[in-house]
């Protein structure tokens, strides 16, 4: 559906118009009533809330309201909240204030200086059954942290900033050194005066209500605003250098796939070369305003990749209307950026930006790296620049109305204001998407609602399979599903390119995503109405319970879903991917793909292909669905499609409104309530009138009810009339019910009609609620198990495992009979097992595992000396009953240039294995360095009749972990240095593998003992050479060498990554030469080598312009395989 066209293209670009901010987000109201507010002294107190209280502190102040602080600062913007209710007294010295929620006591004029201090100032609170009292200097030992700068170069996690939320149930905030907002016409940053001896402190007590904190905090430092709807659909986004028609044709293909798309990501190859630019390169874009017209009239939006630090260039087509703006000589040859110049920043957005967004640009993504200091004392240009941004957009006549939107990093408080983030260029591992659930629920303990990761990671580049699959089954769970990668060729992020399960599997998370849009959006309402996150973690609403703060990955997703998204590869042993899941207590937890009811506040460990998702529904919840779309938008929510999961009673509130201006603030939208309720004899379901409109509200539409897991009913009535069933899904604007014999569910469509008046459905059981049982145990996964199980073993299925899957048909035809073949399914389902057991197939073994829920896993880990352990864990969790007797022999194997030690648990043989069981055993290398290894685990599985083999093994220390390194030799960072000998290329070689002694002394540089097991060791050379982190060797050379025996003459392949530019010769012959300026990425080259039988020597000459100077390197199989039995060494020197 083509967007609406954009009203107004001026020729000239619009002045830039600074003006009161209204009822934005951002409106500033800094000024307390002055009833909240006590003087004491030096001394002031703002009583905010109940629970939070400003406490300044200016010396010489003599009691004065002038000389403290009544402007909005970076962080807090309002302070004119209604007045809460509190007393206040001085006697003998002493002021105390008391709230309902604390008591403050200060001891006035106190101390050397009447500095606020642990003798004169104390605020008590109960938190739960205690009271405490805090005392400045008191450590938060509890605080659950927030979040990060950015997650760019990070593989697997990093440590986050201090949150605002604590188990110690108290958060101080000192904003004291945060710049103001001087308050002029163009509310502009300055410095605080003093913020040494001047103090700015926010106190909040709120024990464990977190969700008050954030409500306190969003009250004085403004809400989170609702982005616009398209922002939740899918984007494309990958760093190269795409052609007008290039996209073009990538569009054809999302739409050729049926793959929905909403945003394109246009990467810094938009603008002519370099790392900051503003013209439109002719080469990639010849016609750019036709091209983001014919954007539009597909119904994309597109944002534009923008680096602002290095100003405005002379090459930039804009460069004299900047020049004269400035008041700049148009002799310069580059205009420099200055982001606290009210000049600067006008010219900024009227001359580079407006322009491009009439057009068609739609928003901007910051990409800002370069440092966090400007000429202002404390201001960060990243938190600058998000809010100038989103304030330009507000302002723009172009956008009127509109919502504001920016994409950047995470600039510090006050940064939930201005979504959305970019997480920055992370690594595309499984550690990397293991960190990114708690990172982004995590985020919500400082307001920031809306990460945006590289789904599949930014580098090196290509991604596994079943890591992209899993990462894209996370992303329609996060608040942005954006696919990414860098600028690698191998790199590739079409879904429809990877194997044909991974494929299904997001092409139908894509789809779920956008069907689940209307529950998704209105919890965004949620987000902006009461500060609570899409995504939070689970102490939120259990904040007593331990396991709410244990189980990190774990998240709720709107109001009633439990995520806990798949962040570890499958078992080689099943196929299936294992996760822990907690449910909280309270209610009882639906799983959305199997249908099997979890207690609350118990533990289960559970198995899923490739194409489930561990997600859970509030047992009684109501989950608004949209119908199928190509871009959000596209079509109206008609139907209205609702999943009503078996509980006792459940509601919801579905919210809408336009999806794109500001009306949402000022109430023009509509809610819906829904309701049901389940006795022994029915299920009730009432869609409530809609309250409220909006401009493009449907004024009519159809409701589809969806009750999950149940048998087919004796009679289904819609507004009091019974209705008559269906051979199959309904059609437009037909009425009636049908039975969904995959879903196992009831399927009843409405005629269209007013949504202003109410539709009640009610749905009459033909069984007792006690035949549903084995619908309660999971039998819809089950079920799906077993067509996995038969698709592997084709013609040679059991005959049981047919009969089984025989119970969806037979539910359509007659549910008693289904109901009692279910049963029988749950009580004898070890006749499945040994029906398996005796199949031919080649498949056999796997189908056994997946029968048992067999669970393998296999590490290596380092402690914190870096001494080496192998873990090896067996566990089953069948999607059935409990297991039967079942033993296992176990044997552990180590290869390489490494022995195994004595192992911690006895192993018997057989072993019983009622329970999950962990071995491990300490793992030393025989030579000097650190080899890469292997670990090889082999088991073998026994219970009567069945018994089958299986085996895993687990690579460890992978890349080259040693190497003599001579430098640095300092030179123009030239291609003529890069081949210049400065004696080791002709004098080293399998003849004489002694290195030569050179100007630079050769040094030994091998992997750190604390390294993880798993990663590669990258040689950074700054460090290699010690040169300080602000003043790094630059236009310089170094070597790098090894010896590699081999046990025989083979191939092999050297895989490998170098910042900047590299040589690489074997046996004294040159095999590779690059000379590039780039950053490092892990694997980014490979090289096919011969290695002969026994000595090979390996030299490297890695040569740096600017900054970071590193290389990492592997040697691999032909195959992809890290090679375990070669001995590598340092060589000696002569």
């Amino acid at each position: 559906m083509p967007l609406p066209a954009r009203t107004g293209r001026p020729s000239a670009p619009a002045s830039h118009t600074p003006g009161p901010p209204g009822t934005r987000p951002s409106a500033h109201a800094p000024k307390a009533r002055p009833k909240a507010t006590i003087i004491a002294g030096d001394a002031r107190f703002t009583i905010l809330t109940p629970a939070l209280i400003r406490m300044e502190y200016t010396p010489g102040s003599g009691g004065e309201a002038a000389a403290f602080e009544d402007r909005a600062s970076q962080a807090f913007i309002r302070r004119d909240l209604d007045l809460p209710e509190f007393t206040h007294a001085q006697d003998k010295g002493w002021l105390t204030i008391e709230t309902a929620e604390l008591t403050l006591r200060w001891r006035i004029g106190s101390g050397p200086s009447g500095a606020f201090s642990p003798d004169n100032l104390s605020i008590r609170f109960r938190l739960q059954d205690r009271e405490i009292t805090w005392r400045p200097g008191t450590d938060n030992l509890g605080n659950l942290r927030g979040t990060t700068r950015t997650l760019d170069g990070v593989s697997g996690s990093c440590p986050l900033e201090p949150g605002l939320l604590s188990r110690d149930g108290w958060t101080l905030v000192d904003d004291s050194a945060t710049p103001l907002f001087d308050g002029s016409d163009w509310d502009w940053m300055t410095a605080r005066p003093d913020p040494k001896a001047n103090l700015d402190w926010y106190f909040f007590a709120y024990g464990h209500d977190y969700t008050r904190l954030l409500r306190d905090y969003t009250s004085i430092s403004g809400s989170i605003p609702l982005p616009p709807a398209y922002i939740f659909g899918s984007w494309w986004s990958r760093y190269w250098p795409y052609t007008d028609e290039e996209f073009k044709a990538l569009v054809a293909e999302f739409d050729e796939h049926g793959v929905p798309l909403d945003i394109l990501v246009l990467d810094m190859d938009w603008h002519l070369t370099g790392w900051t630019g503003y013209t439109w390169d002719p080469q990639y874009f010849p016609d750019p305003e036709q091209f983001l017209s014919w954007c539009r009239d597909k119904g994309l939006r597109t944002t534009l990749n923008l680096h602002p630090a290095d100003g405005v260039g002379k090459h930039e087509s804009q460069f004299r209307a900047m020049a004269s703006a400035v008041k700049a000589k148009r002799s310069d040859y580059r205009i420099h950026f200055d982001c606290t110049s009210k000049t600067y920043m006008r010219a900024y957005f009227d001359i580079l930006h407006r322009p491009l967004e009439a057009m068609g640009v739609d928003f901007w993504w910051m990409d800002w790296q370069q440092g966090t200091e400007t000429k202002v004392t404390g201001l960060d240009p990243l938190w600058w620049l998000n809010h100038l941004h989103w304030e330009d957009m507000e302002r723009n006549p172009e956008r009127t109305g509109d919502r504001a939107i920016i994409f950047s990093r995470w600039g510090g408080l006050g940064n939930q204001r201005y979504p959305i983030g970019f997480s920055g260029d992370t690594y595309n591992d499984w550690p990397s998407l293991a960190f990114q659930p708690y990172f982004t629920a995590t985020a919500a303990n400082v307001g920031y609602a809306y990460w945006s990761h590289d789904i599949g990671g930014h580098q090196p580049g290509p991604v596994e399979d079943e890591l992209y699959a899993r990462w894209v089954q996370f992303g329609i769970f996060s608040p942005v599903l954006r696919t990414h990668c860098g600028r690698n060729p191998a790199a590739e992020r079409r879904i429809w390119k990877f194997r044909d399960d991974a494929y299904r599997a997001m092409k139908d998370a894509f789809h779920w995503r956008y069907r689940m849009l209307p529950y998704l959006y209105t919890a965004c309402r949620r987000t902006y109405d009461e500060a609570i996150p899409l995504c939070r973690p689970l102490y939120y609403d259990w904040p007593e319970e331990d396991n709410a703060y244990a189980f990190q990955n774990q998240y709720l997703f709107g109001e009633d879903l439990l995520v806990a998204p798949i962040v570890e590869p499958s078992n080689e042993s099943s196929g299936l991917a294992c996760t822990d899941v907690w449910f909280p207590p309270g209610d009882d937890w639906i799983d959305w793909f199997t249908g099997r009811r979890h207690t609350g506040d118990t533990r289960a460990r559970l198995l899923y292909a490739i194409d489930e998702v561990p997600v859970f529904a509030r047992a009684g919840s109501i989950i608004p669905h949209g119908p199928d779309m190509m871009r959000t938008g596209e079509k109206p929510l008609d139907p209205l499609t609702l999943h009503v999961f078996p509980g006792a009673s459940g509601t919801t509130r579905l919210y809408e409104d336009d999806g794109l201006t500001d009306g949402y603030r000022s109430g023009v939208c509509a809610w819906t309530a829904i309701e049901h309720t389940t006795t022994n004899a029915e299920t009730q379901i009432i869609v409530h009138p809609a309250e409220g409109s909006f401009d493009g509200m449907v004024s009519e539409r159809a409701i589809e009810v969806r009750l999950r897991d149940a048998w087919p009913p004796s009679e289904v009535r819609i507004d009091g009339e019974a209705v008559d069933r269906l051979a199959g899904p309904a059609v437009s604007g037909q009425a009636g019910w049908w039975y969904d014999e995959r879903e196992m569910s009831i399927c009843i469509r409405s005629q269209r009609k007013s949504v202003r008046e109410q539709t009640e459905c009610t749905i009459r059981r033909a069984l007792p609620q006690e035949a549903e049982a084995p619908l309660r145990a999971g039998l819809r996964g089950q079920l799906a198990l077993l067509d996995s199980i038969a698709a592997q073993l084709d013609i040679d299925t059991p005959d049981g495992i047919t009969q089984a899957l025989a119970i969806r048909h037979e539910a359509a035809r007659d549910p008693a009979q289904a109901a009692d073949w279910a049963q029988r399914l749950q009580d004898g389902w070890w006749s499945l097992v040994e029906g398996v057991n005796d199949s031919p197939g080649a498949g056999r073994d796997r189908a056994l595992a997946k029968l048992l829920g067999l669970i393998v896993h296999l590490d290596v880990v380092s402690d914190d000396a870096g001494a080496l352990r192998t873990v090896a864990e067996i566990d089953f969790a069948p999607r059935f009953s409990a297991l039967h007797s079942v033993t296992a022999s176990i044997s552990l194997h180590a290869s390489g240039a490494w022995k195994l030690g004595d192992l911690t648990t006895e192993i018997a043989t057989p072993r019983s294995i009622g329970a999950q069981q962990e071995i491990s055993a300490p793992i030393t290398p025989t030579g000097p360095a650190r080899a890469t290894g292997e670990i090889e685990l082999s088991i073998e599985i026994e219970s009567g009749s069945i018994r089958f083999p299986l085996s895993t093994s687990r690579i460890f220390c992978p890349s080259i972990n040693a190497w003599a390194i001579c430098g640095p030799f300092e030179a123009p960072f030239d291609a003529a240095q890069l081949e210049t000998d400065l004696g080791p290329e002709s004098a080293f070689g399998p003849s004489s593998p002694t290195l030569p002694k050179l100007a630079r002394q050769w040094k030994l540089w091998q992997r750190p003992a604390t390294l993880n097991p798993q990663q590669e060791f990258m040689v950074d050379l700054q460090k290699v050479f010690g040169a300080p982190s602000d003043e790094p060797i630059e236009n310089a050379f170094c070597y790098a060498a090894c010896i590699i025996e081999s046990p025989d003459d083979r191939d092999a392949v050297l895989v490998f990554g170098s910042d900047d530019s590299i040589t690489i010769d074997l046996n004294a012959q040159r095999l590779f030469k690059h000379h590039i300026q780039r950053g490092y990425r892990p694997r980014e080259e490979q090289q096919p080598i011969r290695l002969r039988k026994g000595v090979n020597t390996l030299l490297l000459k890695v040569g740096n312009a600017l900054q970071g100077w590193s290389f990492g390197m592997h040697i691999e199989t032909p195959d992809g395989r890290p090679m375990t039995d070669l001995a590598l060494s340092t060589p000696p020197i002569g």
